[in-house]
């Protein structure tokens, strides 16, 4: 398991069941952590 820095929620569990279902926390700071 990553260790994870969590400062604050980058985003709410809304965004996370309008993305189709429970997504995983690490998938969501993989994406952030992602240079765009």
């Amino acid at each position: 398991m990553r260790h994870r820095r969590w400062t604050e929620p980058l985003v709410g569990d809304e965004y996370t069941f309008d993305m189709g279902g429970p997504i995983g926390k690490d998938d969501i700071q993989d994406a952030m952590n992602r240079p765009a």
